[in-house]
């Protein structure tokens, strides 16, 4: 359950953003209640995008008094996986999308995407586990991971590690890097995953090689 609360600090109101009753950060002050809608100091909102707030008011004394209940996130369409920042990450993906690593990533930024990518090893295993399923064993999709250092050579590219094209798709840049598959061997630079030699698992995959790919993007 998450909710607003509103404090009374030093005369001023300051609502912060609780989820699951921890308390994740300041949404808003009331000098910026019209123009705040960034994180980590604000969370975007307005009434339409959330059904069924709570609004919990801090006294001056720090009482807090609840008025009524349950603010749900912004929903995704396909697929969702809640992140540790309160937000929902959509991904969606088709065994009909076929383009080049160039193609891929101009048509998720063409729907304000980015090639998918994960914040936690929670997620990425729920991702796997979709596909897995919907997909069977004849996929491969593209994610949003290149090596961004140029080299030469299996072994000394297998030295450069993916790393995920932007900090909105993840930080965690180890899950760029596992699992490793039977085909992650240093002879391309872009990530994909895949199913070889009975198991799913990473491939570095040439850039110009056209396959299935997954879009990701936080829900408004």
């Amino acid at each position: 359950m998450t909710h607003f609360v509103r404090e009374k600090i030093f005369d001023a109101f300051f609502p912060v953003f609780l989820r699951n009753g921890v308390l994740s950060y300041i949404l808003l002050t009331d000098e910026q209640q019209n123009n705040c809608t960034t994180l980590p100091n604000c969370l975007p909102f307005n009434q339409s995008t959330y059904a069924n707030f709570t609004i919990t008011f801090g006294a001056q004394n720090s009482t807090r008094t609840s008025i009524s209940s349950n603010l749900s996130a912004p929903k995704c369409s396909g697929y969702s996986f809640t992140r540790a920042n309160g937000r929902n990450w959509c991904y969606d993906f088709g065994s009909n999308w076929v383009k080049n690593f160039d193609g891929a990533q101009k048509y998720c930024a063409a729907q304000n995407k980015f090639l998918n990518g994960f914040e936690s090893l929670e997620e990425q295993q729920a991702f796997f586990a979709v596909a897995q399923k919907s997909f069977g064993l004849s996929l491969m999709i593209r994610l949003g991971a290149r090596r961004i250092s140029s080299c030469s050579g299996r072994t000394a590219c297998l030295g450069v590690p993916m790393t995920w094209l932007s900090t909105t798709i993840s930080t965690n840049t180890s899950l760029a890097n596992t699992p490793k598959g039977m085909y992650f061997d240093g002879d391309g630079d872009t990530l994909v995953y895949r199913w070889a030699f009975g198991q799913w698992g990473y491939d570095d995959l040439i850039n110009t090689w056209s396959t299935s790919f997954s879009c990701g993007w936080y829900a408004n």
